[in-house]
């Protein structure tokens, strides 16, 4: 006999609730940006998260929003959201200088195309319907109105273009031996 199970990914919202309800009774202090990063880092696993929490925990009761992006090698929202509004504004100075300060902390460049890329996904979900797609967006709600603020700024086809200039630039990164290139 075998059972059948299926199984499907839970929401950042479901597993940053669970989490807080476990550091809560353990009287650990996490702060909500390091929750989000968990969820977002476990990828709708519920036993992924408590084991980055486990990770996180052990190295003392106060865990933040830094320690969870060093333990996960992650890259900050904020970057990402900088990036993002200074391409909006075509500013490529300021677009280069958050690029040189995410890899100049260690983080990988393929970890940022692929942000980059999904980030944009979640701009172009906001644009084509935010009330019917934001359920698609597995952002918190302070995040999503970022998103939107952002969608509101842009085409479609502007959406759709620099999301291709970075999936390009995925392909370049791994073709070249100088991958700062692309």
């Amino acid at each position: 006999r075998c059972q059948d199970f299926h199984f499907k990914r839970l929401s950042m919202d479901t597993i940053q609730a669970q989490l807080k309800s476990i550091w809560q009774t353990e009287g650990l202090d996490v702060d909500d940006e390091a929750l989000f990063a968990i969820a977002r880092a476990a990828q709708g696993g519920m036993r992924d998260a408590l084991g980055i929490l486990d990770q996180l925990a052990a190295g003392g009761t106060k865990v933040n929003v830094t320690d969870a992006n060093s333990l996960l090698g992650l890259i900050d929202v904020k970057y990402i959201f900088d990036i993002a509004d200074a391409l909006i504004r075509k500013d490529a100075s300021t677009v280069m200088t958050c690029i040189e300060a995410v890899v100049d902390s260690g983080k990988d460049d393929r970890r940022l195309l692929r942000d980059m890329v999904e980030h944009f996904r979640h701009i172009l979900m906001m644009k084509v319907d935010a009330e019917k797609l934001q359920g698609l967006v597995d952002y918190p709600v302070f995040y999503r109105k970022q998103l939107f603020d952002q969608a509101n700024q842009l085409t479609i086809e502007n959406i759709l273009k620099v999301m291709d200039i970075f999936i390009a630039a995925k392909e370049t990164e791994r073709l070249t031996d100088a991958p700062r290139l692309a």
